[in-house]
């Protein structure tokens, strides 16, 4: 979850924290008197005429001791060091804090609301508010799940416009999720991420996709996907004539995060990005992307014109006597014929292909679903030759059907044996 201090002026963040703890040391107070557990002990004592109720007494010590885990694991969720740091543990006390509250701290402290004192007003309060409670930790664990977490907090926090990202761990953004559009620049742009400088290779050149999330108040949040990087970035929002203009940042603890200025309207997304660390191979890239509709098309294929981009990718070096060419991978005919996300393979249809044919056969599956390719060949060959890709994750896995599933597992047992067949271009 987002560092809080990332939204308040810097003060406020450690008041709040010192607020918190100050409040956390009487609770603990009240926890420890009742160990060990009674039924007329403190609080309990007012309470008799309940307590021999057969569910008042689990759900109320539930309610009391789940504190003890809910308190602390809520509050650190908010420590931006302890998520650079230490990511493993920061998942784990969100994922305390969220069973103990869905599972056990709201219900439970809905069971004794429905007996609270103060007559019929006063049992609406308390129920209502454990109603909130479990809706509002189950809203957050779908939109983490989802990867919205900058959205979340921009709605308290989005007139503190620091436009600074924080990095998500999630690595999936499905693309049958689709933004909610509000301003009309919610949604997906995507195109080429074009290296800047002098005798650069057209390889070099990737292809980028920008997914608007939301904006709030000024600010902007999304995320970009390259090469199966995914990333978070917000910034602030300018409006422009018919269009914005938006500077936006990723968070800074990924080699590659770097800062973007770009032109936004209903159509297009132009600008440039600029690595925050100069050393890395291109610092710097531009862009000029179109609009584009994420849906799931079983029918999609890649053609011949990927022929080319995949022979350039996998050149070994090697010249043919007869011409100045390099040598590379290729495509067969036959494999342009097969579909395995419409058809269930058989061993004939796989026996007779080369390594090429078969990685390309599986590899299209995954850019079906919008599969952002971190392997440099599949990545050349589906960003620079296949108009209808267009990546939007870095994991598809659950996004796989049951045909594709198990036509994947067909085509890897035959890739292992494979033969490559190789072909000359020129230079």
């Amino acid at each position: 979850m987002p560092a809080v201090a990332s939204y308040l002026p810097r003060p406020l963040p450690l008041l709040l924290v010192l607020l918190y703890a100050a409040f956390c040391v009487p609770m603990a107070g009240i926890v420890l008197q009742y160990i060990p557990a009674g039924t007329d002990t403190a609080f309990l004592g007012i309470k008799q005429q309940y307590v021999a109720r057969p569910w008042y007494l689990p759900a109320f010590y539930l309610h009391v001791f789940i504190a003890v885990l809910a308190l602390p694991a809520g509050i650190t969720q908010f420590f931006a060091v302890l998520r650079r740091r230490l990511p493993a543990l920061h998942r784990w006390q969100g994922r305390i804090y969220v069973v103990s509250i869905l599972a056990v701290g709201a219900p439970s402290g809905f069971a004794i609301g429905l007996v609270a004192n103060g007559g019929v007003a006063s049992r609406i309060s308390f129920c209502g508010l454990a109603l909130l409670w479990w809706y509002s930790s189950f809203r957050a664990v779908q939109e983490a799940r989802r990867g919205s977490f900058d959205a979340l907090l921009a709605a308290g926090c989005a007139e503190q416009p620091a436009p600074v990202a924080q990095a998500r761990k999630d690595k999936k953004a499905p693309g049958s999720y689709q933004p909610k559009v509000e301003t009309g620049i919610e949604g997906y742009c995507s195109g080429d991420f074009i290296t800047d400088g002098e005798n650069v290779d057209w390889m070099s050149n990737t292809r980028i996709t920008f997914r608007i999330d939301s904006v709030r108040a000024g600010t902007i949040f999304g995320n970009t996907i390259v090469a199966g990087n995914l990333r978070p970035f917000q910034g602030t929002l300018t409006r422009k004539g018919a269009g914005w203009t938006f500077t936006a940042r990723e968070p800074g603890d990924d080699p590659h995060d770097g800062a973007f200025t770009a032109y936004i309207d209903k159509e297009v997304l132009d600008g440039g990005w600029e690595c925050f660390d100069n050393r890395v191979k291109f610092p710097k890239r531009r862009y000029e992307l179109t609009r584009r509709t994420v849906r799931y098309d079983p029918k999609l294929m890649p053609d011949n014109s990927i022929r080319e981009a995949f022979l350039y990718a996998t050149r070994n070096g090697e010249k043919r006597e007869e011409e100045e060419a390099l040598v590379g991978e290729y495509f067969s005919d036959a494999v342009f014929r097969l579909n395995a996300s419409t058809r269930t393979l058989q061993p004939s249809d796989l026996e007779n292909l080369y390594k090429a044919d078969l990685e390309l056969l599986r590899n299209a599956i995954y850019a079906r679903h919008g599969y952002s390719f971190r392997n440099p060949r599949m990545r050349t060959a589906f960003d620079h030759s296949v108009d209808w890709y267009v990546p939007v994750s870095a994991d598809v896995t659950g996004e796989l059907t049951p045909l594709e599933r198990k036509n994947i597992a067909l085509i890897k047992r035959y890739e292992q044996h494979a033969e490559k067949y190789y072909d000359s271009f020129g230079r």
